[in-house]
């Protein structure tokens, strides 16, 4: 298939029916940031209300290009972490300033004294309250085009950082496959085709809009291609080509033996956004102590993510391991991440 996708990337969508794959030009994808917490523009320090919460901002806006953006017209761009209003309050309290720890409130404050801005910027200094680029930032790609005379944008998002539903590439998966049977018809004047590779999967690929800007592949599972209407396509001839040997069948086992040694670890970010999306944790046994974990490799081998806030809580058997995927409810999560509150005195 590599000849058929020369010069183009490919990115995975689950859905519902199965895996869906977009097809774009490879040399029309872009880089992007994507802005989170509080964004304060140069000169807008000691007005809070000018400052912009990047939740609050339309795709467009909050997820830029990176040959785009400038750095240098923000002041700064703060964390949004459960503690910030709290900590701002006691900065306020010295000055009769009550936002009674809530950041909303403070962000009605239309100008800081002078002292309260020298005090806030310590703070986020010292408790880590900035977001410095790029180190603390998450990118993206995505691919522009027109349409109609309208601007379009997919957002792909490989490394899975910032949630959206296509994310994983898989250029070089489908550029391993050879293809040994191809079918096609026409549609409103364009061509559709079903495709057959050497492992035996059958696709479909079609243009994704009227214009060709993308293509879709989607797969055809057994039960679908036994009453698939071949009768509506035309065979289309293809170069013949030297299949390589099979691989032999991996042999899956020795991943789940018990004594094959893996390392565990944890990510506070990835965590949250692994619930968030599928409400599921897991939970490993290290030294006799029930730990969470989000990602798992065998020894010697490197993590497959890249979150800033990943560390090794310990390496076990996988015998030894016991994973587990406990049922949690919200409230079980927030005292995960933020302990226990202390019961109220009569």
């Amino acid at each position: 298939m590599k000849i058929w996708l020369d010069g183009k990337r490919i990115f995975e969508e689950e859905t519902d029916y199965g895996s869906k794959y977009y097809v774009f030009p490879r040399d029309k994808m872009q880089k992007n940031v994507s802005l989170h917490g509080y964004i304060v523009k140069k000169g807008e320090f000691n007005q809070p209300c000018k400052w912009i919460y990047a939740d609050d901002l339309p795709k467009t806006e909050r997820i830029i290009p990176v040959k785009d953006f400038d750095y240098s017209q923000y002041d700064c761009f703060i964390f949004d972490d459960y503690t910030l209003g709290k900590d701002i309050q006691k900065v306020l309290f010295s000055y009769n300033i009550d936002i009674h720890q809530d950041i909303k409130e403070f962000l009605k404050l239309e100008v800081l004294p002078e002292e309260v801005v020298k005090e806030l910027k310590i703070l986020f200094e010292e408790k880590e309250y900035y977001n410095k680029y790029p180190e603390d930032f998450l990118f993206c790609e995505s691919y522009n085009y027109k349409c109609n005379e309208m601007e379009k944008r997919f957002i792909v998002d490989p490394d899975d950082n910032i949630g959206v539903s296509i994310t994983y590439d898989q250029t070089d998966w489908f550029g391993r496959q050879y293809l040994v049977e191809v079918y096609a018809k026409e549609v409103h004047s364009q061509t559709h085709y079903v495709l057959k590779n050497d492992w035996d999967y059958w696709y479909k690929y079609y243009p994704g809009d009227s214009n060709e800007n993308y293509w879709i592949i989607e797969e055809i599972d057994e039960e679908q291609i036994e009453n698939f209407s071949f009768e509506e396509y035309q065979p289309v001839e293809i170069e013949k080509r030297d299949l390589p040997e099979k691989a032999p069948e991996i042999d899956l086992s020795k991943y789940f033996a018990p004594d094959t040694v893996y390392d565990f670890y944890y990510s506070e970010k990835m965590f949250i956004m692994r619930y968030n999306l599928e409400q599921k944790v897991a939970t490993v046994n290290i030294n006799g102590s029930r730990e969470f974990y989000t990602e798992m490799v065998r020894e010697g081998e490197e993590l497959t993510s890249n979150w800033d806030d990943m560390k090794h809580i310990g390496r076990t058997t996988y015998g030894e391991a016991d994973i587990q995927h406990p049922n949690l409810t919200h409230k079980d999560i927030l005292e995960h991440m933020f302990g226990k509150r202390a019961l109220l005195q009569s």
